[in-house]
């Protein structure tokens, strides 16, 4: 597939459940006709395949995350995510500043009416 239709498995590191993810295109092309990049639907999987081989769409659409979140498991790349984790150092910081009041660096600004 890879070689002959340039279809990879986006993300396969957070992949969990190959089975299920590959049953569940494989029923979403043959039994809703549906194309994997750009939802377009078709009368049958046969059509759709030809669509997708055509317009170059044998790939998976993931700006739906939502959709194959049964079959992937990406908590493990945020486990190290410097937005999501703080060590004890910088914690104890922000609440030794916000006790003491000081100051955040930004100004507070009263909005009258008609500024918007």
């Amino acid at each position: 597939m890879r070689l002959k239709y340039s279809f990879v498995i986006p993300n396969i590191d957070c992949l969990v459940d190959l089975k299920g993810l590959l049953t569940y295109l494989a029923e979403r092309i043959h039994l809703g006709g549906l194309c994997l990049y750009c939802n377009k639907q078709f009368a049958d999987g046969q059509s759709c395949q030809q669509h997708m081989i055509d317009k170059g769409h044998c790939m998976i659409n993931m700006d739906d995350e939502d959709e194959y979140a049964d079959f992937y498991d990406f908590s493990k790349t945020y486990e190290n995510h410097p937005l999501l984790v703080k060590d004890e150092n910088q914690i104890e910081e922000d609440k030794a500043a916000e006790d003491a009041g000081q100051d955040d660096g930004w100004e507070d600004c009263d909005v009258e009416d008609g500024d918007e």
